[in-house]
C-alpha cells in the first residue's frame, strides 16, 4: 500500500464503511487487432474506487486442451483516447475536416498538419500515426448553447482549476460549471492573396451563386454591386451586366465559362449550392481570411443593436461548422444558431447562422476574482501574525502575490479562451473510434474548436499504476476512478499476436456502500463526493502549512 494511503486513506476508509479489495480474473483473449474489454462490475450495491490494475504474465493458451504455454511478450495493453468518425478535426491548410477522412488519408501516406497550443502558442504539428478500434459509449461536453465536441469519456480536455493551474482533465470526469480551453486563433500557411480577391470572394459567398457558365450577385445596394462590378474587373477581369429586378434587387452577372473555371479551379470556389468554403481560404493569412469576411458581411449580413453580426448560412449544418472555424482563425468568438425559417414551400424547415462580436465578445478568464481572494484571505492571517517580523511580513506578502500574478499573466498571454461547461452527457455509441497522435501531444478538434490531447493509447506494459502521469492527467489529488455497476470499469487489451493469449488482470479498489451517512454534512451522501472534499480538504491544509 502507498504511504499516503496509510496515513490519509484508512481512517476516511474506516469512517464510511470502507474496505480494501481485489477481484483477480483470467481472460482467454484469441488473436485479433481489435481491443477486447476486461471489463470490471462492482457488486449492485456498492461504489468502488480503483487504486490499481496489475497484470500476470500473459502465456499461449489452447483452448481444445485448456492448457499453458511459454511466456508472450508483443501484447498491448492501454487506454484509448479517440474520437468518432464523424468528429471534426482542423487541418492546417484545409479547415475542418473529418476525423475518419484524416485516418484514411494518414494511412495512404499523406502528412497532414493540425493545430497544436505549444508554450501559450496555437502553432502548426505534423501528425504521426492514426489508429481505429471500437467503443461501447462516449461523451459529449457542452459549452455555452451548443459548442460540443464528443469525444471517448477518458480523453483529456484542456482545463483550468480555482488557483488558475492548467491541465489535462478526462472529458468523463468534467462537471457543469469546469472550465475548458479553446483557442483564440487557429494557425493557417499565410499564402498570399490581396485583400481585393479574398474580399470578391466573401461578398460571391454571401449573396451570389456560381453554375457552369454564370457568376451572379445579387444585392439592393448599389454602392455595393459598383464594388462587385470594379472588383470582377481586377480579379477575373470580366466586366459584369447589371439587371434590375421589380423588387428592386439588382443583379451583377458574369456570363463566362473562363471566368467560373478560374474561379473554381484557381480559388477552389464551389459550384452552387455552396457545400464548403473556397479552399484558398484556408490557406490565406489572417488578413486574408478577415477580407473574406468582410466581404461576406457585406454581403449577406445582419448587425444588431449589440454589436452581434449574423452570417446566414443556410441549411447545411456542416458548412455552418466550417463558418465557425474560419471565424476562429480570424480571432473572433463565434457561435452557431439554428432557427426557424419563416418561408413557405422550403425543402427544410430550419437554417443555421453563425453569429460572432467584433466589439464585445465574452472572453473570461476563469477563477480570478475567487483566486485573490483566497491570497487576499492569507494576506490578512499574515498581517496578524505575530510570530513574524515586520520585513518577514512583507516579504511573503510579495511572495504570495507574485505567484498569483505570475499565474494571472500565463493564463492572459495563453492563446485560448475558456469556455464554461454547461453539460457533460454519456452518448450510447457501439463503433469505430478514431485515435490521432501528433508531434506536440494536443490537437484541435470538435463541430467547436476545443484543444485536446492526443488520442493514441498509453501503452502500460505489465503493470499500470492510476498515478502514472502519461496515463491519467494530474489533478489536485490524484485522479482515481470511481466505478459501479451501472458504470463499470473497462480496460482495453489488444493480442496482437498469433495465437490465443491467457493473461490475469487484478482490480486493486477501496469498495464504499453506495450511499453512507455522513455526521458532518448531516446527510447519506455518495462517497465520491465526500472523497472529494476530503481529499480537497488535505491538499489546502499543507497548501497552508507550506506557506506558514
Amino acid at each position: 500500500m502507498f504511504g499516503w494511503m496509510q496515513a490519509f486513506v484508512e481512517p476516511f476508509v474506516e469512517a464510511l464503511g470502507g474496505v480494501f479489495w481485489h477481484d483477480t480474473a483470467i481472460y482467454i483473449i484469441p488473436p485479433t487487432t481489435e481491443p477486447i474489454y476486461a471489463t470490471y462490475v462492482p457488486e449492485p450495491r456498492t461504489k468502488v474506487l480503483i487504486i490499481g490494475v496489475t497484470f500476470g504474465t500473459p502465456r499461449e493458451y489452447d483452448p481444445a486442451t485448456g492448457t499453458f504455454g511459454p511466456e508472450v511478450e508483443s501484447m498491448n495493453i492501454g487506454i484509448w483516447h479517440c474520437l468518432p468518425p464523424d468528429e471534426l478535426v482542423y487541418i492546417v491548410g484545409e479547415g475542418p475536416v473529418s476525423a475518419g477522412e484524416v485516418y484514411e488519408r494518414v494511412k495512404s501516406g499523406e502528412q497532414l498538419y493540425v493545430a497544436s497550443l505549444v508554450n501559450g502558442k496555437m502553432v502548426a504539428s505534423k501528425i504521426v500515426a492514426v489508429d481505429r478500434h471500437r467503443a461501447r459509449k462516449l461523451v459529449r461536453v457542452t459549452v455555452g448553447r451548443n459548442k460540443t465536441i464528443t469525444v471517448t469519456a477518458n480523453h483529456p480536455l484542456l482545463s483550468v482549476d480555482e488557483d488558475l493551474n492548467v491541465k489535462w482533465v478526462f472529458a468523463g470526469n468534467l462537471k457543469k460549471g469546469d472550465y475548458v480551453a479553446m483557442p483564440k486563433r487557429l494557425p493557417t500557411p499565410g499564402e498570399k492573396y490581396s485583400s481585393d480577391e479574398m474580399r470578391f470572394l466573401g461578398l460571391i459567398f454571401g449573396d451570389g451563386s456560381v453554375t457552369r457558365k454564370t457568376i451572379s450577385f445579387t444585392n439592393k445596394d448599389r454602392k455595393l454591386i459598383d464594388d462587385f462590378v470594379k472588383l470582377s474587373m481586377k480579379v477575373l477581369n470580366a466586366r459584369p451586366k447589371i439587371y434590375s429586378h421589380n423588387s428592386g434587387v439588382l443583379i451583377a452577372s458574369i456570363p463566362s465559362v473562363s471566368a467560373v473555371n478560374k474561379l473554381t479551379n484557381h480559388y477552389g470556389f464551389p459550384i452552387s449550392p455552396k457545400t464548403h468554403l473556397p479552399k484558398v481560404v484556408w490557406k490565406s493569412s489572417y488578413d486574408g481570411v478577415e477580407a473574406f469576411l468582410k466581404g461576406f458581411e457585406e454581403a449577406d449580413a445582419y448587425v444588431d443593436d449589440r454589436g452581434r453580426v449574423r452570417l446566414c448560412v443556410g441549411e447545411r449544418e456542416e458548412l455552418a461548422d466550417k463558418v465557425v472555424y474560419l471565424a476562429v482563425v480570424a480571432g473572433l468568438i463565434p457561435y452557431k444558431v439554428k432557427q426557424k425559417q419563416n418561408f413557405p414551400r422550403r425543402r427544410h424547415d430550419y437554417i443555421y447562422s453563425v453569429y460572432y462580436s467584433k466589439t464585445n465578445a465574452y472572453d473570461p478568464i476563469p477563477y480570478v476574482y475567487k483566486m485573490l481572494y483566497k491570497r487576499f484571505w492569507s494576506l490578512s492571517l499574515i498581517s496578524k501574525s505575530k510570530v513574524c517580523t515586520r520585513r518577514k511580513r512583507v516579504v511573503k506578502a510579495i511572495s504570495v502575490l507574485e505567484e498569483a500574478v505570475g499565474k494571472m499573466r500565463s493564463i492572459v498571454n495563453m492563446e485560448v479562451t475558456w469556455g464554461k461547461v454547461t453539460n457533460v452527457e454519456e452518448v450510447e455509441y457501439d463503433g469505430e473510434v478514431i485515435d490521432i497522435e501528433t508531434e506536440t501531444h494536443n490537437f484541435v478538434a470538435g463541430r467547436y474548436p476545443f484543444i485536446t490531447h492526443n488520442s493514441t493509447r498509453g501503452k502500460m506494459d505489465w503493470h499500470w499504476d492510476p498515478f502514472v502521469k502519461s496515463i491519467l492527467m494530474t489533478n489536485p489529488y490524484p485522479q482515481l476512478i470511481w466505478c459501479d455497476a451501472s458504470k463499470p470499469y473497462e480496460l482495453l487489451i489488444v493480442n496482437n499476436t498469433s495465437t490465443t493469449v491467457a493473461i490475469d488482470v487484478t482490480f486493486w479498489v477501496i469498495r464504499f456502500p453506495k450511499r453512507t451517512w455522513c455526521p458532518v454534512l448531516g446527510r447519506y451522501c455518495d462517497p465520491e463526493e465526500l472523497w472529494n472534499k476530503y481529499m480537497n480538504g488535505i491538499v489546502e491544509f499543507f497548501v497552508k502549512q507550506a506557506k506558514e
